[in-house]
């Protein structure tokens, strides 16, 4: 079953405009944008931050939420307070808007920074 904020402003926009609502889960974030790009989908509803690099065959509507990016780590393990403090492996979902960040912070304070793309994973999967 398809719910949360994102789905109810999409099913009340269709409302709005008189059309029928046809929700497709995708795994992760570059199927989402494959799908707006090969003309499958229509528009994109997912929390999704601003991204320059995703616009060059999108436009994006009046943000309506604004969230913040959250390192998550294991309950138990040693306080990170930099990203120089973690030790092991540093996992992001793949076509995360997370990934500019990581290489952004890589470029300018952490040029050991270093972390691996989960294909197969959703960003909720990641965190199980």
């Amino acid at each position: 079953m398809v719910r949360g904020l994102d789905y109810k402003r999409a099913k009340y926009f269709a409302n709005y405009l008189g059309i029928k609502l046809v929700v497709i889960s995708q795994q992760n974030i570059n199927y989402m944008f494959n799908d707006l790009d090969d003309d499958k989908a229509d528009l994109l509803a997912a929390s999704l931050n601003y991204n320059p690099e995703r616009l060059a065959n999108a436009r994006i509507g009046p943000t309506y939420c604004s969230v913040s990016q959250q390192l998550v780590y294991r309950l138990g393990r040693q306080l990170l307070k930099s990203f120089s403090d973690i030790k092991g492996k540093l996992a992001e979902a793949s076509g995360s808007m997370h990934i500019s960040t990581l290489k952004q912070l890589m470029r300018d304070k952490f040029a050991d920074l270093k972390w691996q793309t989960a294909s197969d994973l959703t960003s909720k999967e990641l965190l199980e």
